[in-house]
């Protein structure tokens, strides 16, 4: 049976600026036809639509006249009032539902409770939520969307691709309607798409004025004139930042800091190394259902096993991968499976003569390089060309990785390796996602890297080996990684006085100190403003930890310049001081940034007069007793 069927149906786009706004009215998809009082409708996931003729005054279908087909519309096809749209939101979403059977996921409910929880707490800080890969964060901002109803979103992201795919997914809601997450009374938003700078502050407005939400990215708004940008960030009321491990780039920290006094939310599936958060300024917020280990993910369906081998071949070591890559991919295709193979290069001449080789040995399959200098209009058609399996096979330069969303890609073949760990363990991430409610049959990832003997000495090592068990080293690397992250946040909650705009996360002193011996077991570390004076010890406060053994603060330091100016030019230096007193043995151990002098006018202050440094063959001794190692090597949990 045909039954009713509708196309896509969009608004009228709008353009300022060549930047463009759009509304998907209609979604494709089948319809059912009803009666009620109100007279005949149409209607499915997406909305209940009436039927009508030519001069309706709303949006209405046009039924076929067997009763069966395509529909067709009639009436107003603007792009609606913003407003109407988060009052269409307005009890959409049940969030006691919204976790079964093809509806959120746990990690995603998690993570939509907590932001919930954190903005009625109406902390001033932007808060931070880690999203393992392949999770579902766009869906999750959807989500947010929908359940906060902000007046105005903007949404930053780190590339032109990433632009266009999380654009797409607000102009659709993703799959939330479809998997009756949100009710069909939601209407789609208006999305923009800032693609050119802005040059006119009217523009600029008017363009954010006729939007619920506008996606771009840092490096166009950088370029706009300052006034056009300052006029297009003054319209928001919120801001949602993805990849946000980039949040500390200038181009990224110049928005994000003209958000102050608004909401801002910074997404992430790839936290600091170690777990230090490089923007003090946030808040990590608590996702009580995030997933456990990687096995567990697998298990649950978010990460599929990953099948690893590594190639070494004498004579030509890129034309054995391309060749095991693609015969991986036939017989996945073979199986049933709707597989892409991806090849990773570190340079564009590398990208090029790669893809020779797969034209060579998948001339079908329709091998294309994609990377950072291609031109935007063949870019696309790469993309659009993988979406419609035109093209199965992508060699890249760094290219399709933070964030794309495309489940089909399972065959990796790693011509040039990542040198450092997390960038590897993103890139094996997207390989490793799960199918999603709208992707096609998916199996098992497969790995196919290049053997290289200097991986030896790399972090990689483990990763690398010949018979490594990705799925369990994954495993123990995510593992170790969370554990480290709960024990510096629980490190940096522990101190009290910290200065604006720095947390302990962030700071790294060297494993070097200065030692002194005290005249009893306490001391008074907020002595130290009286020596330096409180004009010059910034935030005029000592930091001290709960414990009271460790302290630090920062100390400023003004001096003329000595290259010959006028003497009435200065420069300003900031040293970091981090003190550690051990009471039962009376030692204070002293880091200074400066490296210089020994601190003894700052040691008598925070241990009084009886103060002494230990000095040759007592260095050693104290140190000794008290656990560390020659020089200074003791030092407090959660410090580099």
């Amino acid at each position: 049976m045909v039954g009713l069927q509708t196309p896509q149906l969009w608004a009228v786009p709008q353009q300022w600026e060549g930047n463009t706004v759009r509304q998907l009215l209609v979604p494709a998809g089948p319809l059912q036809a009803s009666e009620s009082r109100e007279g005949r409708c149409v209607h499915n996931a997406f909305g209940r639509w009436e039927v009508g003729d030519a001069g309706a005054a709303v949006l209405s279908a046009r039924l076929p006249v067997d009763g069966e087909g395509a529909v067709s519309w009639c009436g107003p096809q603007e792009l609606l009032a913003p407003q109407a749209v988060p009052e269409s939101y307005a009890g959409a979403v049940e969030l006691h539902t919204a976790v079964r059977e093809g509806g959120l996921r746990p990690p995603q409910a998690g993570a939509l409770h907590a932001v919930i929880g954190y903005w009625y707490s109406t902390l001033p800080e932007p808060g931070l939520v880690v999203m393992p890969t392949g999770t579902g964060k766009a869906e999750t901002m959807l989500a947010v969307l929908v359940a906060c109803r902000p007046e105005r979103l903007l949404v930053l992201v780190p590339s032109i691709a990433l632009r266009d795919q999380i654009a797409a997914k607000f102009e659709s809601l993703g799959i939330l309607q479809r998997q009756e997450v949100v009710s069909p009374d939601a209407l789609r938003p208006c999305v923009g798409r800032v693609t050119r700078r802005f040059t006119e502050a009217a523009e600029a407005k008017a363009f954010a004025a006729a939007c619920n939400v506008v996606v771009t990215t840092p490096h166009v708004l950088h370029h706009c004139t300052p006034e056009a940008r300052d006029a297009l960030l003054s319209e928001f009321s919120h801001l949602i930042v993805d990849e946000a491990h980039h949040a500390p780039a200038s181009t990224w920290t110049s928005v994000i800091r003209q958000f102050e006094g608004r909401r801002v939310l910074l997404f992430t599936a790839t936290p600091v190394p170690g777990g230090r958060q490089k923007d003090p300024r946030t808040n990590h917020l608590p996702l009580p259902a995030a997933p456990g280990p990687v096995r567990q993910a697998q298990k649950e369906g978010y990460f599929t096993p990953v099948d690893y081998r590594a190639v070494l071949s004498l004579e030509n070591n890129d034309r054995t991968i391309a060749e095991l890559a693609v015969q991986r991919l036939r017989n996945d295709l073979a199986a049933g499976y709707d597989h892409l193979l991806m090849a990773r290069v570190n340079t564009v001449r590398r990208a090029r003569e790669i893809c020779e080789l797969y034209r060579e040995a998948a001339p079908d399959l329709n091998p294309v390089a994609l990377y950072d200098g291609l031109a935007p209009a063949a870019r696309s058609k790469v993309l659009a060309g993988m979406r419609s399996r035109g093209c199965r096979i992508v060699v890249c330069v760094n290219m399709l990785g933070e964030g794309f969303d495309m489940p089909e890609l399972k065959v990796a073949a790693v011509h040039d390796v990542r040198k450092s760990l997390s960038p590897m363990i993103q890139f094996i991430g997207r390989f490793t996602r799960g199918a999603s409610a709208t992707s096609t049959p998916i199996g098992t990832a497969s790995v196919f890297v290049t053997r290289d003997p200097a991986s030896a000495l790399s972090p990689l090592r483990d990763l690398l080996k010949e018979d490594a068990d990705w799925n369990v080293l994954l495993h123990d690397i995510t593992e170790r990684s969370t554990e480290r992250g709960e024990e510096l946040s629980e490190f940096d909650a522990s101190f009290a006085n910290v200065p604006d705009g720095i947390a302990v996360s962030v700071l790294e002193p060297k494993m070097s100190a200065v030692l002194h011996r005290a005249p009893s077991g306490v001391w008074d570390p907020d002595a130290a403003i009286a020596r330096y004076g409180e004009d010059r010890v910034l935030g005029q406060s000592v930091t001290t930890g709960a414990d009271n053994r460790v302290a630090w603060f920062v100390v400023e330091h003004r001096t003329l310049v000595d290259w010959g100016a006028p003497q009435f030019l200065e420069q300003t230096l900031y040293e970091l001081i981090v003190m550690y007193f051990d009471g039962q043995r009376r030692l204070l151990y002293v880091y200074g940034s400066h490296k210089r002098g020994d601190y003894t006018e700052l040691a008598k202050a925070v241990l009084g007069d009886g103060s002494r440094p230990v000095k040759g063959m007592n260095t050693f001794r104290g140190v000794s007793g008290s656990g560390a190692g020659g020089g200074h090597q003791h030092r407090p949990a959660g410090f580099p």
